[in-house]
This record gives structure tokens, C-alpha cells and sequence, in this order.
């Protein structure tokens, strides 16, 4: 603010997340077969599986079918969480 007369602070903004029954997951889990080692995410699955990684505020990153066993992912950001959907099932990993 110092040095510029012109400053306005921006209005506080929320933002609110509501999911509902039509989210299509039929389930939330923690503990699904998804690691994050040497900066890659592995992630087992029968083979065609739908997978689908997002940040925690919903921008996707990658989406494939898995190969069957497991399936790696990189290009993925350094650190924080994603969010990894596999099929219908949704689990939260944090690096």
C-alpha cells in the first residue's frame, strides 16, 4: 500500500461447495491402493478404470484409463493435494 495513493483492498470473497446425491461417487475412501513416491503417483486398478487427478479446488490435471495393475502419473504439481478419482471412488492424497 505504501507508495500507491490509488490502493483498494479487493472485498473479501467465500466461496461454498456444496455436493449432493447427483455427485456420481457412490463412495469416498482413504485408503485406496494411490502412492506418491519420487514424484510420481501410482495408482492400481483393474485395467480400464476410469482415473482422473484434481486439485483440491476442482481443476483437472490428468485424466486416463489405467493400463491394469499399476498405472503411473507424473506432470503432477510438487507439493500440496490432489484429489484422485478412480471409477466411482474418491481418495485424497497429500505430498
Amino acid at each position: 500500500q505504501s507508495g500507491n495513493k490509488d490502493y483498494e483492498a479487493a472485498p473479501d470473497s467465500t466461496v461454498t461447495l456444496t455436493v449432493s446425491g447427483g455427485a456420481g461417487l457412490s463412495e469416498v475412501s482413504s485408503s485406496l491402493p494411490v502412492r506418491f513416491e519420487s514424484g510420481r503417483l501410482t495408482v492400481v486398478a483393474p485395467i480400464d478404470t476410469p482415473i482422473e487427478v484434481y486439485t483440491v479446488v476442482g481443476v483437472k490435471l490428468q485424466s486416463r484409463r489405467s493400463t491394469g495393475g499399476e498405472t503411473v502419473i507424473d506432470r503432477l504439481p510438487k507439493q500440496g493435494a490432489l484429489i484422485v478419482r478412480i471409477g466411482k471412488t474418491v481418495t485424497k492424497v497429500i505430498r
